[in-house]
């Protein structure tokens, strides 16, 4: 009996000890358990919070009356005073000719101005980059984003857009070249900034164009828009000192045209493009012999009628006009029209008519050139046809149709 006392004397503080460490461990355990579970619940409820912020901005984007690109106003911080030589060549209609003239406007001006033209591509479709880049290896890199969608995704820095790869057949203009990925870029960054998840990037392409290292380093950027409201052109839109509009003359055109200037005035309302100009509606792809008289005043009454903001003249409709050209056509692929064209009276005519535009988009931005600027003398409509002409192409009706310039 003593020794069994002896021994519970010996066991209790042992007992004791293991007792005290044992509450310990499970109060320990229980607090653990219960900070990992409040921290779950935390996490579930911070991701049940954010999906229904997401879903309630996606709705708002959806239901906005002037469309997801302004239902959530910018911030004052967000808002830089773009580059003033900024040209967005821009129409929310297709098929009207903007590739063909951003990129013979830019060769034009490239061979005037004391500083490199910058050409950016924001159409997917690349048709801007194939005309200007014909090495392909020089346009896309296997396995990597385009530089476009770099670009729209605010991944590029300013050391990147000073070495672009150069246009074919000039060492001054630099493309930035587009490729089909650059639709789906810009879907991501449009739905990853309507629910949250990506920051405001209407002016990230903005900030970028008004640093001063590329102020200094281009004389002018042009920018050649999708036919629609994607990422790239709000974009574009939002950097842009000033826009020229592209279009044929007829009805639809023409409403396109006024329902795509509204829609800019409405951008600028709201803060998205407070800055742009416009340089003007140029008329494309013109038809030797056809009056379009009709269709230039019936423009020109649908530009006066759209509401612009307090202080802003609204576009007139430009005297040049680019004719629907074979030799800018037979031109593709094989680098820009311009520095190809022949010596023949339909290809002057071509040259001098986007020899006129430069002239006019020198004189309304105010861009330095090599030398004084002068008009190059627009070509006069043609003469009508001699009855002996007429005759001889009724009798004839293939002569005809080759001597008719082929639609871009």
């Amino acid at each position: 009996m003593e020794l069994f006392g002896s021994l519970t004397e010996l066991v209790k503080p042992v007992l004791g000890f293991a007792a005290k460490w044992a509450g310990e461990l499970i109060a320990a355990t229980l607090f653990a358990g219960g900070a990992i579970a409040l921290g779950l619940v935390s996490r579930l409820a911070t991701r049940v919070i954010n999906r229904w912020n997401a879903l309630k901005r996606a709705r708002q984007a959806i239901n906005h009356p002037e469309g997801l690109w302004t239902f959530d106003k910018p911030l004052k911080s967000s808002l830089v005073r773009p580059n003033q030589r900024v040209l967005v060549v821009a129409n929310a209609k297709g098929g009207v000719g903007k590739t063909t003239v951003a990129a013979n406007l830019a060769a034009s001006l490239s061979t005037q101005l004391t500083k490199p033209v910058l050409l950016i591509d924001l159409d997917f479709q690349g048709s801007l980059s194939t005309m200007a880049i014909v090495d392909r290896a020089n346009r896309v890199v296997p396995g990597q984003l385009s530089r476009a969608s770099k670009l729209i995704s605010g991944i590029m820095s300013v050391g990147d857009i000073l070495h672009m790869p150069q246009a074919t057949n000039t060492s001054n203009i630099r493309v930035v070249p587009a490729y089909y990925d650059l639709s789906r870029e810009e879907n991501r960054v449009m739905l990853g900034w309507v629910i949250g998840d990506i920051d405001d990037p209407r002016f990230s392409l903005a900030k970028l164009l008004s640093s001063a290292e590329v102020q200094d380093h281009f004389g002018v950027v042009i920018i050649d828009c999708a036919p629609r409201l994607t990422t790239g052109t709000i974009q574009a839109l939002a950097a842009g000192s000033h826009l020229l509009i592209p279009t044929i003359l007829d009805g639809p055109s023409s409403e396109a045209v006024a329902s795509f200037i509204t829609q800019v005035e409405n951008f600028r309302a709201d803060g998205l493009c407070p800055n742009i100009h416009y340089v003007g509606v140029l008329p494309t792809m013109q038809f030797p012999r056809v009056n379009y008289d009709g269709a230039r005043k019936y423009l020109t009454d649908r530009l006066k009628e759209v509401q612009y903001a307090p202080g802003i003249s609204g576009p007139r409709l430009l005297d040049i006009s680019f004719v629907a050209s074979t030799d800018v056509r037979k031109a593709f692929g094989r680098g820009i029209a311009y520095f190809r064209l022949g010596s023949t009276p339909a290809a002057r005519k071509v040259k001098q008519a986007i020899d006129a535009l430069a002239f006019d988009v020198v004189s309304t931005i105010g861009l330095a050139v090599n030398r004084p600027a002068s008009p190059t003398p627009f070509p006069p409509p043609p003469n009508p046809r001699a009855p002996n002409e007429v005759q001889r192409t009724r009798q004839n009706p293939r002569e005809l149709r080759s001597s008719l310039p082929a639609a871009e």
